[in-house]
């Protein structure tokens, strides 16, 4: 009988450590931020099951992709052709002053057409007379360091012998004219316009001023 009180015994002590090993709780919301690493087992089987912590599938989720960057606008390109083309929204000019290039519009002519009708709007607010085109003889030269047509009109204005004045349009170079010659219309990087005493001379029989 001695025996069977010895195994007893053994069994009953067997069953104290499974009920102490049961009753071990543990503090989840110590260490919480570094549990993964600095929680044993255990630990972290318990927080998992009491408290939702310490879970091996509850990682914190990876961080979201940064945002893409923003679109750009896809260029125009004209029809049948791979260069890009800038579309003419009026004579417009660059950063630093100066025209666009030729070679920026679609079609060269858009940038003479362009730059014609801005010195031309510019002529509007003067009294001067002016239209496009050039004038062809009868030169007396250039006027120098006049860069604008409405300067050019005024620098003719000054001189006695100056009946005519021509202004490149993307050159920006002014020529004045005695009075003579005839005007060549279809020089369409020109504007060009009569002096006052040129539109003041007695008027021939079709209407024009008579040429001396």
């Amino acid at each position: 009988m001695a025996w069977q009180a010895a195994w007893a015994g053994l069994l009953g002590l067997a069953g104290l450590t499974i009920c102490a090993q049961a009753d071990v709780t543990f503090d989840c919301e110590q260490g919480k931020n570094n549990w993964k690493e600095g929680w044993s087992d255990k630990k972290k089987e318990y927080c998992c099951q009491t408290a939702s912590i310490g879970c091996e599938n509850n990682e914190d989720p990876p961080a979201p992709p940064p945002p893409p960057p923003p679109a750009v606008p896809p260029v125009q390109v004209s029809t049948g052709s791979a260069a890009p083309v800038r579309k003419l929204q009026g004579p417009q000019r660059k950063e630093d002053g100066m025209p666009y290039e030729v070679h920026e519009y679609e079609n060269p002519d858009h940038h003479i057409d362009a730059w014609r009708e801005r010195h031309l709007s510019t002529m509007k607010a003067t009294q001067h007379h002016h239209t496009r085109g050039s004038w062809l003889y009868g030169q007396l030269g250039t006027a120098e360091g006049v860069k604008d047509p409405v300067s050019c009109a005024n620098a003719c204005e000054e001189r006695n012998d100056c009946y005519h004045w021509m202004f490149h349009v993307t050159g920006h170079h002014c020529g004045l004219a005695h009075d003579h010659g005839f005007p060549g219309e279809d020089a369409g990087d020109w504007i060009h316009g009569h002096s006052k005493r040129y539109l003041n001379k007695p008027q021939t029989a079709g209407g024009v001023a008579s040429e001396l």
